[in-house]
């Protein structure tokens, strides 16, 4: 996807700083969502 955060390189580290990452911006903004995607990780 063209999209890097942090240091994450391999698939499995990458898929999991992004779930952090979408827990971390439901977080911020508050949604009522994200209790829900917890299990994603």
């Amino acid at each position: 996807m063209g999209i890097r955060i942090g240091s994450c390189q391999l698939a499995e580290e990458r898929a999991v700083c992004l779930s952090l990452s979408l827990h971390r911006h439901r977080l911020l903004e508050g949604s009522h969502t994200w209790p829900l995607t917890w299990g994603d990780i």
